[in-house]
């Protein structure tokens, strides 16, 4: 405090900055109808206590309380927060110094939740033989608002040039998806945003990017949002509030915890293509009209890097058929070769086999122990011999466009499986053990199923490390059964896995007599025959085989 602070005569501050009646100018009376009329808030303080002797209407506004009395009380009485105290240093500083001062000031959100700015202003007048200080509080929220709203629009020109220049540039899809999503949540006041695509039937929406990983589902059939229903029928972004929603749509608003969604169509020249969603989960902040424009500019952006990437996705596409094609054609141009080269080389030693035996028994007098091992042996051989002649004749159905044939009827896929593993285990061919979790009915062909199983178990007994049986699950899902074996390595390179499945692979190949390489292949077709397919998974040091199939 200065000297002269604590030295104020005890006249009420009113009287002490009172013209004199004789004064010439404006007098004491009009220049406090001037003060309330100023649209800023003015108070007159007491340099000494720091006390509010005069307070415009204005001021009383900002306070946030227009019947509160701000006479006699001090800035921290009026404003009890940080506020308060910011506003007690700037004019404990004025009337230390005798200097102007100021500062930026936000006083406390009022009932409605708008945050108002100001800049504060202290300068110290002289009051008769003392001194006062004069407040001023200029409001300063719309010129802030202007200027936040304009670094938004520079924000908001900055990406749509940025994407632009991405798809100029050649970005990858994902990235230029990826920055699209974040940086149109941040400028929108998003939590989150995603883009979702029409699958190729239309019926459901597939996520494509998002701002964070949140999991869940990958997919959602379109008829569970009618709000995106309604933004792809008319092209048009739709605000989608929750207690406005359907009940469909409001199950997956409340799972995401929203209170609102933006969804924006995604449309090129070719159609709609699938939509911007931006969650809102607060209301504070839900999007403007211009909030909208600048949304669907951006969706327009993810659109034409969505069709661009489609045309060039095409012509890949094309010609990987066309090179498949052409690979196709020389394989199948061997085809026949191979084929009776396989089929003629196993059923001439099969045969020999079964001749042999039969020219024993022809020399013997009576079964003998030899002989009923020779008769065992031969029994073997028809086994393979039959086994080999029925897959060669799958493979030459499947290259002509034929499905492997199967007979439904309702099975229980865990008690085929157990049926093939106990048959190989007494055979000596394979040890499988086989979990089993939940109801694995379905309808199917028992006896390809069980050469399914037999086919699957016997290549993975192949590649198991140690003598420890090969591990093998089945869970009954509400619509299919999966069926899912381990296998001790085979490496993780994609394009390797995927060719196990064609016949006559080297993996396939192993050392047993007669065996051509169409274990797999023939467990890729009777899955596909059933409706189902085969996946191979890599998994660290081993490698799953994963065969699903529908229950009808």
């Amino acid at each position: 405090m200065p000297e002269d602070a604590t030295t104020l005569p005890s006249r009420p501050l009113e009287e002490q900055l009172e013209a004199p009646r004789s004064a010439p100018g404006i007098s004491a009376a009009l220049s406090g109808l001037l003060l309330e009329l100023t649209p800023s808030g003015v108070a007159l303080v007491d340099a000494y206590g720091l006390v509010v002797r005069f307070a415009n209407d204005a001021l009383r506004a900002a306070a946030g309380d227009q019947e509160l009395d701000l006479v006699g009380r001090t800035v921290e009485e009026i404003w009890p927060s940080e506020a308060g105290l910011e506003l007690r240093a700037l004019l404990e500083a004025t009337a230390k110094t005798g200097e102007p001062s100021r500062c930026e000031w936000l006083p406390d959100r009022g009932g409605g939740g708008l945050q108002r700015s100001f800049t504060a202003h202290a300068r110290s007048l002289p009051a008769g033989s003392g001194r006062a200080l004069l407040l001023v509080l200029w409001e300063t929220t719309e010129m802030q608002g202007a200027r936040r709203q304009a670094e938004r629009s520079r924000e908001r020109a900055e990406l749509i040039a940025s994407v632009a220049a991405d798809l100029n540039g050649g970005v990858d899809l994902g990235a230029v998806l990826g920055t699209a999503v974040r940086r149109a949540a941040e400028l929108l006041g998003a939590e989150d945003a995603s883009v979702w695509l029409l699958d190729a039937a239309g019926k459901e929406l597939c996520r494509t990017a998002e701002r964070e990983a949140h999991g869940g589902r990958d997919a959602l059939p379109l008829r569970y949002l009618p709000g995106a229903q309604e933004a792809l029928r008319d092209r048009a972004a739709r605000l989608v509030r929750r207690e406005q929603a359907t009940a469909l749509e409001r199950a997956w608003i409340d799972m995401r915890r929203l209170s609102a969604a933006l969804v924006v169509p995604l449309v090129d020249q070719a159609g709609t293509m699938g939509v911007l969603y931006l969650e809102y989960q607060g209301t504070r902040f839900l999007p403007e009209p211009s909030d909208v424009a600048f949304a669907e500019v951006i969706a327009g952006q993810c659109a034409l890097a969505l069709g661009r990437a489609r045309v060039f996705e095409a012509e890949r596409a094309a010609r990987a058929r066309a090179e498949q094609a052409e690979r196709e054609a020389r394989w199948a141009e061997g085809l026949q070769e191979r084929v009776a080269a396989v089929v003629g080389h196993d059923l001439r030693t099969s045969l020999e086999a079964v001749a042999l035996g039969v020219s024993l028994l022809e020399r013997s007098s009576g079964a003998t122990f030899a002989e009923r091992a020779t008769l065992d042996r031969m029994a073997s051989s028809v086994a393979q011999m039959e086994r080999v002649i029925a897959d060669v004749l799958d493979v030459a159905r499947t290259r002509v466009g034929s499905a492997i044939p199967v007979e439904r009827a309702p099975v229980r896929l865990d008690e085929v499986a157990r049926a093939a593993i106990d048959e190989m285990a007494a055979a000596g061919v394979a040890r499988v053990a086989l979990t089993v979790e939940g109801d694995c009915a379905l309808s199917g062909d028992a006896s390809r199923l069980a050469q399914l199983v037999s086919n699957l178990c016997r290549h993975v007994h192949r590649h198991r490390v140690g003598g420890a049986p090969a591990r093998a699950r089945m869970v009954g899902g509400p619509d299919e059964v999966m069926l899912e074996v381990e296998v001790d390595g085979l490496g993780a390179d994609p394009a390797a896995l995927a060719q196990l499945f064609e016949p006559f692979h080297e993996s396939e190949r192993g050392t047993l007599r007669g065996d051509p390489g169409l274990g797999l292949f023939i467990v890729r077709e009777i899955a596909r025959a059933h409706g189902g397919a085969v996946r191979v998974i890599p998994a660290g040091a081993v490698t799953l085989f994963q065969v699903v199939l529908p229950r009808r």
